[in-house]
């Protein structure tokens, strides 16, 4: 089998594919991922095959843009790349192309490759990493449960028009080549192939509900388990006395050095050592106590287990793996899916939530000493970490990807 994966997102839309692709290529098949140029080193070390959607220097300066942007005009500059992205995907994936042999995985905003799918016939299949791109107005835990029904469907119907607004005119000039009629809806229906729909998260974070495709399956968390061992001043730190806090950050807005600020006053408050994960030096506080460790990257599987609680985006991938170690959440989100993924992780009663406004010493330190003084949600905790131990996202991933080409070599067969 000769499997593409496509994406154009952050290290954190990427890693899955890596650890999802290493698993493929483990298994005799032969892997691409066509992915972030700035993520090449990642993937050439996991051994995969490596091309790119956008440069590293393109990713560089939509990422420098997105530091003084409002949310808007970060979608707006997202959008935009998404569309100009469309040929290259297609044309990369046309030409190479095997019949009974390829298979293509990509992200919703992937259009190049849905585009594939329509056209060439490629066995392609949408991948949603989060809960939201596959747009419930059933299940929409943004909207409080008091809500009258039809406003998520009249906010839902508000996202379809705004996205076809910016998506739509471009992707179907492209289409139309091929003698496409126009789609609408974009983000809603047309994106998700008719082939295979797989949401990278259990059932248990979120359920199916009746108005996502019929098409959805559901592996669970692809998530890296042997990853490598701390770094030894980490090492060393966490050794070093009780179990730190942790507090993440991915951003490089303005407003991550307002999170540290606050978040070295809280680990005084609290009188507790606390690990600090920044993208840059830059965005923590200068003249910290001893009693913090500031450091670029860490490990999340391997740190997180030896941690007391963690503070962090609401990213996807980091719930995943603070979920698989066992420790409370405080989620602080900021952008995109991290509002949504926070509120269906607080539904599991393992986690609280502040948006960034909100993000303030005493109400932080409140929410902290209530998390790790409650018994229920330590029990909670252990429950999702026990389930995680069961998962088996990545291998049932594999498997959705090798029946897919074995069913579309059937029906070529049968064909003939």
């Amino acid at each position: 089998m000769q499997a593409f994966f496509v994406s154009l997102g952050s290290l954190g839309d990427t890693l899955p594919f890596i650890v999802w692709g290493k698993a493929l290529s483990e298994r005799g098949h032969d892997v691409t991922l066509l992915v972030n140029g700035h993520y090449q080193r990642q993937v050439e070390e996991a051994g995969l095959n490596f091309a790119a959607t956008l440069t590293a220097a393109e990713f560089q300066d939509f990422a420098l843009q997105q530091r003084t942007q409002s949310p808007a005009e970060a979608g707006r500059a997202m959008a935009q790349i998404l569309v100009d992205k469309i040929p290259q995907v297609y044309e990369y994936l046309a030409e190479r192309y095997i019949p009974a042999q390829t298979v293509v995985a990509g992200q919703g905003y992937a259009f190049g490759a849905r585009i594939a799918q329509e056209v060439l016939g490629i066995p392609t299949a949408t991948v949603h990493l989060q809960p939201l791109w596959l747009r419930s107005t059933a299940d929409s835990p943004d909207f409080p449960a008091w809500c009258p029904r039809f406003l998520p469907r009249a906010v839902d119907r508000f996202a379809d028009l705004i996205a076809d607004r910016f998506l739509a005119p471009q992707t179907n000039r492209f289409r139309a080549q091929f003698g496409l009629a126009p789609a609408k809806r974009m983000m809603k229906h047309w994106w998700n192939s008719p082939d295979c729909v797989l949401g990278l998260f259990p059932e248990w974070f979120a359920a199916p509900q009746a108005d996502w495709p019929a098409n959805v399956t559901l592996p669970g968390f692809v998530l890296e388990r042997e990853q490598p061992p701390l770094a030894d001043e980490l090492a060393a730190f966490v050794d070093s006395g009780e179990a730190p806090l942790v507090f993440t950050q991915t951003a490089e807005k303005p407003e991550v050095r307002d999170f540290f600020a606050v978040s070295a006053d809280v680990a005084r408050r609290l009188g507790r050592r606390a690990v600090f994960v920044a993208p840059n030096a830059d965005l923590v506080p200068a003249g910290l106590s001893a009693e913090i460790l500031v450091v670029n990257f860490a490990p999340l599987a391997r740190l997180l287990p030896r941690a007391a609680l963690h503070v962090h985006h609401g990213g996807i991938g980091t719930i995943a793996y603070t979920l698989a170690a066992g420790v409370p959440q405080l989620t602080v989100p900021m952008v995109y899916d991290q509002p949504n993924n926070s509120l269906r992780l607080a539904r599991l009663g393992v986690s609280t939530n502040l948006p960034p406004k909100s993000y303030q010493p005493a109400r932080v330190e409140t929410e902290i000493r209530r998390l790790l003084a409650s018994t229920d949600v330590a029990v909670r905790c252990a429950e999702y970490a026990e389930r995680m131990r069961h998962e088996q996202g990545v291998e049932r991933a594999c498997r959705a990807l090798e029946d897919l080409v074995s069913r579309t070599a059937t029906r070529t067969a049968e064909a003939h």
